[in-house]
């Protein structure tokens, strides 16, 4: 597995959950799943740096556009579906949030304003 391989390998789960389930397959297309027990930290961690008033060096362009979801929001959500019997391919995270929400940097400077953060932040760009 590398991140060449993840899409395509993702693809191909798909295919086979159509493929095994027909229209009851529900498949959901989450952004970024944040919230209790993420085990990545991928947003706790920005917090916390800023609360440390660490500097920040994010990874990407500035303007890059993410798109989070609460994992507990993503849960009641897929339990409601399987539960109406829904199947369907789904973006959870619509481009509404894309274009209205926030980009990385954005996201991080809402963080440390509502810290109360003196933290340094700049991007590294890749």
């Amino acid at each position: 597995m590398s991140p060449e391989s993840y899409g395509p390998f993702k693809a191909l789960c798909e295919q086979a959950v159509q493929k095994a389930f027909g229209s009851r397959a529900l498949i959901a297309r989450p952004g970024l799943i944040v919230g209790a027990h993420d085990y990545t930290n991928r947003s706790a961690y920005w917090v916390q740096r800023l609360a440390d008033g660490d500097e920040i060096l994010a990874p990407g362009k500035p303007d890059r556009r993410i798109q989070l979801i609460d994992a507990h929001d993503l849960a009641l959500w897929l339990v409601r579906m399987a539960e109406g019997e829904h199947g369907g391919l789904f973006n959870v995270t619509g481009p509404a949030l894309c274009r209205e929400g926030s980009s990385l940097s954005q996201n991080l400077l809402t963080c440390r304003l509502a810290r109360g953060s003196a933290s340094a932040l700049g991007m590294v760009l890749r």
